[in-house]
């Protein structure tokens, strides 16, 4: 996830996947590594989907972009 005023880019393998345009949070985020379902602003549940479902994630890189 890629953070900056006004959009936060998701990325996954290094390409964009998704993208939000709008207000961002100006306090301390965090990172949630997380599975589970909610419908709103990241679309609608397939109410089709099978169950169980996995999440196998490798590693999460974080960095700061150098503000100089």
């Amino acid at each position: 996830m890629e953070w900056q005023e006004g959009r936060i880019d998701w990325y996954l393998d290094g390409e964009v996947i998704g993208t939000y345009e709008g207000p961002t949070p100006q306090e301390k985020m965090f990172i949630l590594v997380a599975l589970f379902q909610y419908s709103g602003w990241i679309g609608e549940v397939d109410p089709n989907m099978t169950y169980p479902r996995d999440l196998e994630v490798d590693y999460v890189r974080v960095y700061a972009k150098d503000s100089g």
